[in-house]
């Protein structure tokens, strides 16, 4: 397992790797509950693992329950930022058929 970044990093390196996906191709997230040998918390609410991966380069992080909040802010902004390379589908319009024909 890669070493664990901090959330501040993590989320510098996840947009570096969203600007590489521009042209290397597809950024892969995933947040999955971390239960493995780890302890929930007071309140019975475990850790969030997350990692990222583009090709062989991979990075994760581990979200403390007390930390989700502001880390999923923070992730919001880079996906919000990040979603500024995609193109907007064009559409053509249908023509409208006569209901007598």
């Amino acid at each position: 397992m890669p070493k664990l970044l901090n959330n501040k990093d993590f989320l510098k390196e996840l947009s570096q790797l969203y600007y590489q996906g521009i042209n290397k191709g597809s950024v892969f997230v995933n947040m999955k509950r971390l239960s493995y040998k780890t302890p929930p918390s007071d309140n019975g609410e475990y850790p969030v693992i997350v990692r990222g991966a583009l090709g062989k380069k991979k990075i994760s992080t581990l979200v403390h329950p007390d930390d989700v909040d502001t880390f999923n802010e923070g992730y919001s902004n880079v996906i919000r930022f990040s979603m500024l390379s995609l193109k907007k589908k064009v559409r053509e319009k249908k023509a409208k058929s006569k209901k007598g024909e």
